[in-house]
């Protein structure tokens, strides 16, 4: 599949994000739907728990003020009492719709279409910034309160408000990663810091089998290829055809890890000619073999 023809569908904005409620008026549990998508959740009123599974499998309280970045394929349950097991459930609706009565707990969450978003959580885990995670948290929490009096009271240019603001906490987002892991030179975090490389990476993401080329990625950030280069190395300290098979490795680990797929399929969805020719470049990153990755990966899921 030829990278150009994938330009107009890859072209993300901040502005497809879409934000929602969750209110417990009781004990209960919200399970969202596991897709190839990311959130940024938002705690108030009263702690929540949320279960995550997969290679992170754990559970984590969550105090009001928390903001939390999980990736949607990641399987996770939140629940509003530490031993609630039960089937008690509860689901999203849009921010904009007014609550329903009284609520003891809330979860506010934006949701977007930039697949790296989601796929940086595979090998990072779940981001947890704590009520008093400082200034960027600050930041984020201010932006989301602005996005929350927009769309309730949904005036003229409601919508462009929303986007600068979305992309307010994703910078934000990227600048308290990057605070709080300054020696990681990687992709998934110091492209976050300029919109127009997480566009240009995301849509390599969104088809990363496709033939991608410097022009290509760099009309979808909207510069030219020379200045997409440069402001690609300032960020990374790499090139983009190296960044990107880096990126293509990591997401072939990820689904090797949460599909039943095998090892020529996972090949061929992130756009390796062959299984032989993955295997090689997963073994110089891993310092594993595919098979032996996804043989530790479920061990750990069923342990």
């Amino acid at each position: 599949m030829d990278a150009e023809t994938k330009i107009e569908r890859a072209n993300v904005r901040m502005d497809g994000t879409a934000y929602y409620a969750v209110r417990f008026k009781g004990p209960s549990v919200y399970a969202p739907p596991v897709m190839t998508r990311s959130r940024c959740y938002f705690v108030r009123g009263a702690p929540i728990w949320v279960e995550i599974d997969g290679p992170w499998r754990t559970v984590i309280k969550l105090e009001p003020g928390t903001i939390l970045s999980l990736s949607l394929l990641m399987p996770a349950k939140f629940y509003n009492h530490a031993d609630l097991k039960g089937p008690l459930k509860v689901d999203h609706q849009r921010l904009s719709e007014p609550a329903a009565g009284p609520h003891e707990a809330e979860l506010l969450f934006g949701e977007t279409e930039i697949e790296l978003l989601a796929h940086t959580g595979l090998w990072m885990g779940p981001i947890v910034i704590a009520p008093d995670g400082g200034r960027n948290s600050r930041r984020i929490w201010r932006a989301m309160e602005g996005i929350e009096d927009e769309v309730t009271d949904a005036v003229v240019g409601t919508e462009g408000q929303v986007q600068r603001m979305s992309e307010i906490i994703l910078a934000n987002l990227a600048r308290w990663m990057i605070e709080q892991w300054p020696d990681e030179n990687t992709l998934s975090l110091l492209a976050m810091g300029d919109i127009r490389i997480l566009r240009a990476i995301s849509a390599a993401a969104m088809a990363p089998e496709a033939d991608w080329t410097l022009n290509a990625l760099a009309r979808v950030a909207g510069m030219s290829r020379t200045a997409f280069c440069e402001r690609f190395h300032e960020l990374t300290g790499e090139t983009p055809r190296h960044t990107l098979s880096l990126y293509r490795l990591r997401l072939g680990a990820a689904r090797l890890a949460q599909s039943d797929g095998n090892v020529e399929e996972a090949a061929s969805q992130v756009g390796y000619g062959s299984a032989a020719a993955f295997t090689r470049a997963f073994h110089r990153h891993f310092h594993k073999t595919p098979a032996r990755w996804r043989q530790e990966m479920l061990a750990e899921r069923t342990a």
